[in-house]
């Protein structure tokens, strides 16, 4: 009986220690925002950037330019910039293996959430996370509404204030101070919570996968973290496309909108290539009713200018008074003449 309990008790304990997650701060996102997320369980094949893609849809979106990937002990940190497209989105894991209730699996792990049209203000950051050995630096810019954007750095205390134009993006930088050794902080800065691990007692190299121990209970794996363009993908041909990169907007029953057009429904992504799920509907030219209204004043005064002109014509000449005795001396003169006689004088 005994044995059975514990046996129990065990199997119980691996399936709560191997569940695999990935854990989302929020469910909506506004376009452009940074999304973290925490990612758990037992995995086999170590995670790495290519292993997880963001998907509109059914169909994955190109990798971002603005995305990392941190290995913190058991669990992974990872943040990416969204895209600016509102709609349905999922993040995925996908073509690694790990342990699910003690069994081995390599199906994919799917978190759903949604980008949203913005009617406020809001932030963007460069990074989820910081990785330093001293003097650092992040970057940010508002969305939706120029506004004033405070920063604090949890283990200085130090905090900067910038005011920051919509669109534009600002540069925040801090210093370590008199901090040394092995520290794990955080910045704060609008709805962000950014983790910030610091090793100030030897260089840490951009880019490249290597171990920091910061203490005794801390071990950081670097997987990537780019903040960069991406290098060129290699030419892909027909003899070495995978049949999801030949797909076209066709294939998935959609079709490209043309300049000056705009989808009315969703947008997929065949390839790089926008799809539009719907109807392609011509945008409506911003101050084409004000040109409209304008020609018609014109028509307007001109046909008023016409019909002026027309009754200016056709009315009648009224004489001045020069004319008017003008008229009457001649028409005395003809009295004056008396009636011509025609005919021969006879005598009576």
């Amino acid at each position: 009986m005994k044995k059975t309990v514990v046996l129990l008790v065990i199997l119980l304990s691996l399936s709560l220690v191997s569940a695999q997650d990935i854990s989302l701060q929020k469910t909506k996102y506004f376009p452009q925002e940074t999304l973290q997320a925490e990612i758990t369980g037992n995995f086999i094949d170590p995670l790495g950037r290519a292993n997880i893609a963001i998907y509109s849809g059914a169909q994955v979106h190109p990798t971002p330019a603005e995305a990392g990937l941190l290995k913190l002990q058991d669990k992974y940190l990872y943040y990416t910039v969204l895209p600016l497209q509102p709609g349905n989105y999922s993040i995925q894991i996908q073509d690694v293996k790990y342990f699910d209730a003690g069994v081995e699996s390599s199906e994919p792990i799917t978190k759903e959430f949604q980008i949203v049209a913005a009617n406020q203000s809001y932030l963007s950051v460069d990074s989820g996370f910081i990785l330093a050995t001293g003097d650092f630096e992040i970057k940010v810019k508002a969305l939706g509404a120029s506004q004033t954007v405070t920063a604090n750095f949890g283990a200085t205390g130090e905090e900067i204030s910038k005011q920051i134009g919509v669109g534009i993006e600002r540069t925040f930088s801090f210093s370590v101070g008199n901090l040394s050794g092995s520290v794990e902080s955080s910045i704060s800065v609008g709805s962000y919570n950014i983790p910030v691990f610091l090793s100030l007692a030897e260089a840490v190299p951009e880019n490249v996968s290597v171990n920091v121990t910061l203490d005794k209970n801390i071990t950081i794996v670097i997987v990537d973290n780019v903040t960069e363009e991406e290098p060129e993908e290699p030419e892909i041909t027909a003899e070495t496309a995978t049949p999801e990169q030949v797909k076209t907007c066709s294939d998935l029953e959609a079709e490209i909108c043309s300049s000056g057009e705009k989808c009315d429904g969703t947008i997929t992504f065949a390839g790089d290539a926008p799809c539009c799920k719907g109807q392609c509907v011509v945008e409506e030219e911003r101050g084409g009713g004000g040109g409209i209204i304008i020609g018609i004043i014109i028509l307007v005064l001109l046909a008023a200018a016409i019909w002026w002109i027309y009754r200016r014509a056709k009315k009648p000449k009224i004489a001045g008074p020069g004319e008017k005795i003008k008229g009457r001396t001649k028409a005395f003169k003809e009295r004056m003449k008396g009636e011509e006689v025609k005919k021969s004088l006879t005598k009576v």
